[in-house]
């Protein structure tokens, strides 16, 4: 058992894997998933990344068999147990319930994983009754999570290193109807096409998915003490840059560029 490396497989690794070794982690693993019903047309895609440093670790992307949500959530679960915490926590699973996430979540559920992400943890600690397993893609929980993304990364309190995450992001933008795909349609999930297919997944067009992925990952990394912004003496500093703008589009290329490592697998 372990990973084996095979040309365009679903899996892209930030780790060398050679010897089965996982790198621990003091705070622990977070991951993130955002699902299709594994036909063929989008990918069901995963990421898993370190709490205590903040990098993406795994990024699991198909849209053949195995991204059904239900036989995803069966290999998802398995590679979250390979990564635990020094506790021995294995990792803290997010996904997102529209559509074929009810089916994924309904099978982590039944299949007892034991370390869930529940929506409103962060807003909600003492209110268990209002708690939901997953992650509910409204309007203003989409604008914020992808709002908490572009940021990190900009701070690099999430430090993603795939080349086709980054890509996928550059072409989000603030409108009116909250932050979405430039490429996107009009509805309320963002559409994003970079191309047509994806060699990776086996996907016949490739959306925004993986920027959903990470930025819940980046949510579940939060409700494991990541992610956090480090302490620093007050100073004046420029604007910020808006999602979307050509500011924002030019970040995301120097982060790519400066973070672009081969990946293993």
């Amino acid at each position: 058992a372990g990973f084996v490396e095979r040309d365009n497989g679903p899996l892209r690794l930030w780790f060398d894997p050679r010897g089965n070794a996982i790198p621990e982690s003091e705070k622990g693993y977070a991951s993130g998933c955002d699902l299709s019903w594994g036909q063929g047309a989008t990918p069901s895609c995963c990421a898993i990344a370190d709490a205590q440093t903040g990098e993406k670790v795994l990024e699991y992307v198909t849209a053949l068999d195995d991204g059904k949500p239900d036989i995803f959530a069966e290999r998802v679960m398995a590679l979250c147990r390979v990564f635990k915490s020094k506790a021995g926590n294995p990792t803290l699973l997010a996904w997102e319930t529209l559509g074929p996430g009810n089916v994924f979540g309904k099978t982590v559920l039944e299949l007892a994983y034991p370390n869930v992400y529940y929506h409103g943890t962060e807003a909600d600690k003492d209110s268990m009754n209002r708690r939901k397993p997953g992650w509910n893609p409204t309007k203003q929980n989409r604008t914020d999570a992808l709002g908490d993304y572009q940021a990190a990364l900009r701070t690099r309190r999430y430090i993603n290193r795939s080349t086709l995450a980054l890509k996928e992001a550059e072409t989000f933008v603030e409108t009116d109807r909250g932050i979405q795909s430039s490429r996107g349609s009009s509805t309320s999930r963002s559409r994003l096409k970079v191309g047509i297919g994806d060699e990776q997944s086996g996907s016949r067009e490739s959306h925004g998915d993986r920027v959903i992925m990470d930025a819940l990952t980046f949510l579940a990394l939060k409700d494991l003490g990541g992610g956090q912004m480090p302490v620093t003496h007050v100073e004046e500093k420029p604007p910020e840059e808006m999602v979307g703008t050509l500011a924002w589009r030019r970040k995301l290329h120097q982060l790519r560029d400066r973070d672009r490592i081969e990946a293993w697998g």
